[in-house]
């Protein structure tokens, strides 16, 4: 099997996760104080306003890099894009993913509620 299908395989299966996750997080997160699902963060967590908006927040930034994670393999295919650049754009893209999604609702409610 060629390596560059490999890599494919593994954006999309993390580009349908993150639309997953981001159709769970901004549409069927938990009601206000019931935090089973949603974003986990205590300092959202006060109000129910806070609550909602950083889950929108989540599940748009989760959104975005579900597309992301979902174009790469095709912009890799058309550009001729090797392996290791793949898999390092990847590695990158998840980390990049995970920080931005875990941080930056909490920093975006916190600067509006200020």
């Amino acid at each position: 099997m060629n390596a560059q299908i490999v890599i494919s395989v593994l954006y999309l299966l993390i580009g349908i996760l993150m639309g997953i996750t981001a159709f769970v997080t901004k549409k069927h997160h938990s009601p206000f104080m019931d935090f089973r699902t949603g974003y986990h963060v205590n300092d959202v967590m006060q109000t129910k306003e806070d609550w909602k908006t950083a889950n929108q927040i989540a599940g748009n930034i989760c959104g975005g890099f579900a597309l992301l994670f979902l174009a790469a393999p095709l912009v890799f295919h058309w550009f001729q894009v090797g392996f290791a650049v793949s898999l390092v754009f990847l590695f990158v893209l998840s980390a990049v993913s995970v920080s931005c999604v875990v941080f930056l609702p909490a920093y975006i409610v916190k600067r509006k509620s200020a």
